[in-house]
């Protein structure tokens, strides 16, 4: 595990250097509007739909293909079997939510805004349905310890992005952006099969005889993480809404504040965090608890200590970090304060969110769904809550706040008990 821990997170920042810079290029071409506002709207949407299976695909299944892998060599056809379920699931789910879109049913308040963003849901569809594939995929990268890939493969999709919106921003206005996703995936989706392919046993086909039962009892497992998923998920496109309130070019801050601030969040992610699911999972079947106890203490003592000084470094210099990206002319310029206040206090909360994601691929481990959907409930309600009561006093910046509160008792909750479940099954050994 050491190797992938120092080799990934370089791949990581090769893979998202120039992800990193689509917020600012989306900034820097088309401003805050309003119908900046209803692409971002749009894209939570979207995105939480892909984070869900993000999720799913990277997190949730790892510790089962894991398992399967180790005792059949079945992990592709089960990964398989897995996507053939939730595709169809997500199609009926696109076709309701887009048919709301384009009736009416959900409104902006505008007719033109309303039908923009249908407009842009249809545009953005194939999108989510080649993040869903690609997401399976990674899945199996990780199972099959090939972390490179994944780690490279969204360069694929942000110089197309990049490319798109800057060639034809101007002719096609904010449709240039929902087009670049579409087709940056699309490249990043079939790269992906291809090395998947070539690089392990994976095959387009399924073996139903020998997996059946277990995708069965996967599924019926896995229900209340899918819930939990869902709800986690939603957290964002609760912020979007609530911003969406709060005047025009709100949304638009607040996603760009967010962007700034998931650059080091994913870029833990992709470098770190699916290099130690992985190792944990496996770790989990064949180890001693108490030396599998100890290795979870570390890596998140290590992994905890880093990013609180990498945060609080963020914290001081949000202003400058701001001002390098967005300019300090341009549509953004009136708006540097706001925006940089908003990085800042997402920024405090990069240790515990970071925290929060090991103790979750834990519980992933554990199987301990229960608890993951508890904490998952009181995240959307805490968060609810804390919004309706920040915002009336610090506008979209309480957004921003309640994010940093609600994700700092989640942490700790859950540390307390990862210390006590650890307690119980190795009581010989202090903690």
């Amino acid at each position: 595990m050491k190797k992938e821990l120092i080799t990934t997170p370089f791949l990581a920042i090769a893979g998202r250097s120039l992800g990193m810079l689509i917020p600012f290029v989306i900034a820097r071409v088309f401003g805050a509007e309003r119908f900046t506002d209803v692409f971002f709207w749009v894209f939570s949407l979207m995105t939480f739909v892909i984070s869900m299976m993000i999720y799913f695909f990277e997190s949730v299944l790892v510790p089962y293909l894991a398992e399967q892998q180790l005792r059949s060599a079945t992990a592709a056809d089960f990964s398989n079997a897995v996507l053939c379920v939730v595709l169809p699931v997500v199609l009926v789910l696109c076709l309701g939510s887009g048919a709301a879109l384009q009736t009416g049913l959900v409104s902006f308040g505008s007719p033109e805004d309303t039908r923009l963003a249908a407009h842009l849901f249809w545009a953005l569809t194939p999108f989510l349905f080649l993040s869903i594939w690609a997401a399976q995929s990674n899945g199996l990268f990780y199972t099959y310890k090939i972390f490179w890939f994944p780690a490279l493969s969204p360069l694929l999709r942000s110089v197309v992005v990049i490319l798109v919106v800057f060639l034809t921003g101007k002719a096609w206005g904010i449709y240039a952006v929902t087009t670049g996703y579409a087709a940056g995936e699309a490249l990043r989706w079939a790269a992906g099969l291809y090395v998947l392919k070539r690089f392990s046993a994976w095959r387009l086909q399924i073996a139903w005889p020998s997996i059946e039962k277990g995708v069965r009892d996967f599924f019926k497992g896995s229900g209340r993480q899918m819930l939990a998923l869902a709800v986690i998920n939603i957290i964002f496109f609760v912020d979007t809404s609530f911003a969406l309130h709060l005047g025009a070019g709100s949304t638009s801050l607040l996603n760009y504040a967010d962007r700034m601030y998931q650059i080091p969040f994913l870029f833990f992610q992709a470098g770190f965090l699916n290099v130690f699911n992985s190792f944990w999972s496996e770790r989990f079947v064949v180890d001693s608890r108490a030396l599998f106890w100890t290795r979870i203490r570390r890596d998140t003592a290590i992994v905890f200590m880093a990013t609180v000084s990498f945060s609080t470094a963020l914290w001081i210099f949000r202003t400058p970090l701001v001002t390098a990206g967005f300019g300090q002319r341009g549509a953004l310029a009136e708006n540097l304060t706001v925006l940089a206040d908003l990085f800042g206090f997402l920024s405090l909360g990069l240790a515990p969110a970071i925290l929060y994601t090991l103790y979750v691929r834990i519980l992933f481990i554990l199987k301990k769904d229960s608890v993951y959907l508890k904490t998952a409930c009181f995240q959307l309600g805490g968060k609810i809550v804390l919004n309706a009561l920040l915002v009336q006093h610090y506008g979209v910046r309480g957004l921003a706040i309640a994010t940093l509160i609600i994700m700092s008792l989640t942490a700790a909750g859950l540390y307390g008990y990862l210390r006590q479940h650890w307690k119980k099954e190795v009581p010989h050994v202090s903690p």
